[in-house]
């Protein structure tokens, strides 16, 4: 999980310099990256070139990853399924701005897919 001021940060060091057309790409990617903390303490910025080089390795397993979404898809019900592949369904951020959220409860605030 990543510490949401962290995630502020990198927002504000965005929109402040990198998105301005000031930076390379690689040196924005790097600035905002740098900023991002997970919770157990864990800074992005120390371990982004494991995260792109898994990146890079992973764009070749193109066919065991759409193997193993087959296989994901077919334990699913019909309701999760639809759910699951609609593409007009956009993500909540709602969760970020919740004081109560914590990553231990986050089953018991997600929304009711079967209703």
């Amino acid at each position: 999980e990543i510490r949401w001021e962290s995630v502020q940060l990198a927002i504000e060091a965005g929109v402040e310099d990198s998105f301005g057309g000031r930076k390379t790409p690689a040196e924005a990617i790097k600035e905002i990256m740098g900023k991002l903390v997970m919770r157990d303490g864990f800074k992005i910025s120390t371990g982004i070139t494991y995260v792109l080089q898994d990146w890079n390795n992973s764009r070749f397993a193109l066919g065991d990853i759409q193997e193993k979404a087959d296989l994901l898809r077919a334990t699913m019900t019909d309701n999760e399924r639809d759910r699951f592949c609609d593409r007009t369904l956009q993500p909540s951020m709602d969760w970020l701005s919740n004081p109560n959220y914590s990553p231990d409860r986050a089953e018991e605030l997600r929304p009711d897919m079967d209703g």
